[in-house]
């Protein structure tokens, strides 16, 4: 099975040339414990030693494994253009196995404390981004045989929210657990998975260092046997693990990755996966940090995006046409030609625009309405029995454009 890993990154850009230092220490403070009713570690619960076994062995048909791995705690440095890789990662398991009479329970309290130390020479400004995931399965499976008489009691397996606190602070995955009772020799299993990619979860100038904890707990419970009128000893328990990149925690078969398949889950990567990228980034516009002058920095040099190659804010008013603006004039003031809303202001448009000229505003582009296709004032002649020629001569000159002869005919 694959095993967990997690790489840093630290991608100098062009232009700088000094050498640059990364490194990961890795502190675990883990605990493991056993005992016979469900969250109740009563028979002890002791620091775990890293890369070693937490088991209650009470026999072949009575045990309670816990398993837990890592890797990491690399060193690298570079002159600015080299890639320098930092790896850590997780593999852990929990199995608990009962017997007639004798429930059981594991627990694994997962716990690390990783320590970046960054050091860009005094003044780089850096961006930490987190790809992350987990993936895993809670499993059950009837210990009892195909004859065996009676209704096994529910196991359960659970894995909780896994959590980074400190100076980085996210999560994944709600809180799962399964409860189930497969029958005899039965089996069943509930997948969980959840992921993020290209979160920015940290960034800075200069040397740093930052201390990131990484929390979540395992545990498993095997109920003693079954209910019913009758119950038969063959009947046995419900074996329950969390398979969390180890596939196997007992080393007895009792929970193991041949039963991938028939739980339609194919066999690959699981555990906590991490990918942590550190860039060092120029200074100046563009390099996704607010600096000084800045009204914002979206990490681009590109127009027409909210932000602009000058790292300030783009909006109507600023004298320059973006997007969805139909004019922009360098304020923010009607009546001008261009509104306050970036509109182009015309005759026509309903609105009066005495600044433009108008003496009134129909909302059409019509004459003889009483408005204009030029937004002025007419004189509208309603035609009468007792002048229908003056009527006819007059709607003959507004069409030609003759207004003034027409007034000039008024007068005499």
């Amino acid at each position: 099975m694959s095993r967990y890993f997690a790489v840093l990154l630290l991608l100098a850009l062009p232009g700088i040339a000094t050498a640059h230092t990364f490194q990961l220490s890795v502190v675990e403070n883990s605990v493991c414990g056993t005992g016979d009713s469900v969250h109740n570690t009563g028979n002890g619960t002791a620091p775990y030693p890293d890369g070693s076994i937490c088991v209650e062995n009470g026999g072949l048909a009575d045990t309670n494994v816990a398993r837990l791995t890592n890797t990491g705690g690399d060193s690298a440095s570079g002159n600015g253009t080299a890639t320098l890789n930092n790896s850590f990662g997780i593999d852990a398991a929990v199995v608990a196995d009962a017997f007639i009479f004798n429930s059981e329970y594991q627990e694994l309290e997962v716990s690390y404390l990783l320590t970046f130390d960054i050091d860009t020479n005094g003044s780089d400004p850096w961006v930490l981004t987190l790809d992350h995931d987990v993936l895993g399965l809670l499993a059950l499976h009837g210990d009892g045989t195909l004859s065996a008489v009676g209704t096994q009691d529910n196991g359960h397996a659970h894995v909780s929210t896994v959590v980074l606190s400190g100076d980085v602070s996210t999560s994944l995955l709600s809180d799962t657990a399964f409860n189930d009772n497969p029958s005899n020799n039965g089996k069943s299993s509930l997948a969980f998975s959840d992921g993020a990619t290209g979160l920015v979860v940290a960034s800075g100038t200069g040397d740093t260092t930052l201390n990131v904890s990484i929390d979540f707990t395992l545990d498993a419970f095997s109920n003693d046997g079954c209910s019913g009128f009758i119950c038969s000893s063959a009947s046995g328990g419900e074996d329950a693990a969390v398979l969390f990149g180890i596939d196997d925690a007992s080393g007895l078969g009792d929970v193991d990755a041949d039963e991938y398949g028939v739980w339609g889950r194919a066999v690959g990567p699981d555990g906590y996966n991490s990918l942590w990228k550190l860039s060092i980034a120029p200074v100046g516009c563009g390099n996704g940090l607010l600096d000084s002058g800045e009204e914002c920095d979206d990490g681009n040099l590109l127009p027409n995006d909210g932000c602009s190659p000058t790292c300030q804010f783009e909006q109507c008013g600023d004298g320059v046409l973006q997007a969805g603006e139909e004019c922009d004039d360098g304020n923010v003031l009607p009546n001008d030609g261009c509104s306050e809303f970036c509109v182009a202001e015309f005759c026509g448009d309903g609105i009066l625009q005495t600044g433009l000229g108008e003496q009134c505003d129909d909302g059409n582009m019509f004459n003889f309405d009483g408005c204009s296709s030029t937004c002025q004032d007419e004189v509208v002649l309603v035609p009468s029995a007792s002048t229908p020629a003056l009527f006819v001569i007059a709607t003959l000159l507004a069409t030609l454009g003759l207004w003034p002869l027409l007034l000039r005919a008024r007068r005499t």
